[in-house]
């Protein structure tokens, strides 16, 4: 990967929207927190359905395969964003 102006910019592009949408309050609440109380309540009542046990497991799977794609993301920004 060259380190050309314009991929310069496009990673300072990429790494900005992404700190944008990471950070962003919605309901008064961050990303973080949202995801921490969807996760919470899977475990604690099934989330809004009454989720089954496999059902909660795919859940619980998919948000955090979310949350590793997202580590991937800011790491990957880290490491080849400058």
């Amino acid at each position: 990967m060259s380190a050309s102006p314009a991929n310069t910019n496009c990673s300072q592009a990429l790494k900005e929207a992404f700190e944008v949408v990471c950070s962003k309050n919605v309901a008064g609440c961050t990303s973080a927190e949202l995801f921490a109380s969807y996760c919470d309540s899977i475990l604690r009542k099934g989330g809004i359905e009454r989720l089954s046990d496999e059902a909660i497991e795919e859940n619980l799977d998919k948000a955090c395969l979310l949350q590793n794609c997202l580590n991937t993301r800011v790491y990957t920004l880290i490491l080849f964003g400058h």
